[in-house]
């Protein structure tokens, strides 16, 4: 049997899935040490975790408290730059800023809307930043490129390259200005903002790769498609490393086919180098934003995110003698210490 849990296991002790508003974690209630996001992993682990399932002894243990301001980041301002003045952030609720997950809405929302899907899935140690498209639909909300009220893939094109750039510089801002390390920032995007977050991780220019990115019911504009197949040799990025990134597509898409979306993500596997890690997943749903209705998403999202999201071992971090090494000869130095 198990409890549920307001423990500070934040992980599911089998699949390693991060506890959110949408999973819950329950703690195994005989030695209260470990959690599981439910009975299936808690049975495909009770052969191993059996040997070491003992009861708690009555003693008192102090671990340490992260600093008020060690794990903090500056919080981004609207001057970091233009068209993006206008977002939603939020910092991390555990207290402990190790990465940061830049949301992208969909087509005709706002950032607003996005901050309490943000907020939900909990990510532990993350703190989050919803941008705002820069084009404006009159009555109805924003767009990262012209779409609603165009067809013509030029306008469509120049526009997002547009968004791209003034992206790049966002995120150069955010690193020199803020203190986020690119290989700890996250994008997230819906449909349209899918397709704007993907592009920029196809077309990051920026010193060090990006974390990783998650794109839901959409990868990739067909206009850029048609571009690069006009020219073989062209390639989104040379001798460059591409973050992971894990695109989720519905079955019942009534706007993209099943097909039509793996046919987009055979194109990227194609334009970038083999190494690049690339997850496509397809779910009995339509096109809809992920939300709790589709479990198995939900569940495919936050394995992405276990996987790729920095931690930080507050208790590691504070032990006496524990230094941090940094700097060019970083590697060598720990090559070294293994002989």
């Amino acid at each position: 049997d198990m409890q549920q849990s307001v423990s500070q296991q934040s992980t599911c002790h089998y699949c390693s899935q991060p506890a959110s508003a949408l999973t819950k974690l329950q703690r195994c209630t005989r030695c209260k040490a470990v959690s599981y996001c439910g009975r299936p992993c808690q049975a495909a682990d009770w052969s191993k975790h059996k040997l070491r399932c003992n009861p708690p002894k009555e003693i008192d243990v102090i671990l340490p408290q992260p600093s008020a301001t060690k794990y903090k980041k500056r919080a981004p301002e609207s001057k970091f730059g233009s068209p993006f003045s206008n977002f939603v952030y939020g910092p991390s609720p555990d207290g402990i800023e190790s990465n940061l997950l830049v949301l992208f809405h969909g087509l005709g929302d706002r950032p607003d809307n996005f901050a309490n899907f943000a907020k939900s899935i909990n990510l532990p140690q993350t703190s989050w930043l919803c941008l705002q498209a820069p084009f404006s639909i009159p009555g109805y909300g924003y767009e990262w490129f012209p779409c609603l009220f165009t067809d013509h893939p030029k306008t469509k094109l120049d526009g997002l390259v547009h968004t791209r750039k003034n992206l790049l510089n966002f995120f150069r801002n955010l690193k020199e200005k803020s203190g986020w390390e690119y290989k700890n920032i996250f994008l997230f995007g819906y449909a349209q903002g899918a397709i704007t977050a993907v592009d920029l991780l196809l077309h990051w220019t920026l010193d060090s790769p990006l974390g990783g990115c998650v794109a839901i019911s959409d990868s990739i504009m067909s206009e850029v498609i048609s571009c690069y197949s006009s020219n073989p040799d062209l390639a989104f990025v040379k001798d460059k490393r591409i973050a992971p990134l894990l695109i989720t597509h519905g079955t019942g898409d009534p706007n993209i086919t099943i097909t039509e979306a793996k046919q987009k993500v055979n194109f990227i596997r194609s334009k970038i180098p083999e190494a690049t890690e690339i997850e496509f997943e397809e779910f009995a749903k339509k096109g809809e934003m992920v939300s709790s209705s589709c479990k198995e998403e939900v569940s495919s999202m936050m394995r992405f995110f276990a996987n790729h999201l920095f931690r930080v071992s507050v208790a590691l971090d504070n032990a006496p003698g524990v230094v941090e090494l940094t700097g060019p000869q970083k590697d060598e130095i720990i090559k070294n210490m293994g002989k």
